[in-house]
C-alpha cells in the first residue's frame, strides 16, 4: 500500500486534533493556503 496524502486548507489545522492518532499514523497531512501548492503536492513525483 502507498502513502496517503490529505491536502488540507492551513486553517483546518486546528482539525487535525479531532482525528485518532492511530488513523493520523497512515496518513501523510499536507497544509496549504493556496492552489499553486496543492498543484505542486500533486503534481511532484514520487520519490
Amino acid at each position: 500500500a502507498g502513502s496517503k496524502v490529505i491536502v488540507l486548507p492551513q486553517e483546518n489545522k486546528k482539525d487535525l486534533e479531532e482525528i485518532p492518532a492511530k488513523i493520523k499514523r497512515d496518513l501523510k497531512f499536507e497544509l496549504v493556503e493556496n492552489m499553486a501548492e496543492v498543484l505542486k503536492i500533486a503534481l511532484e513525483e514520487k520519490s
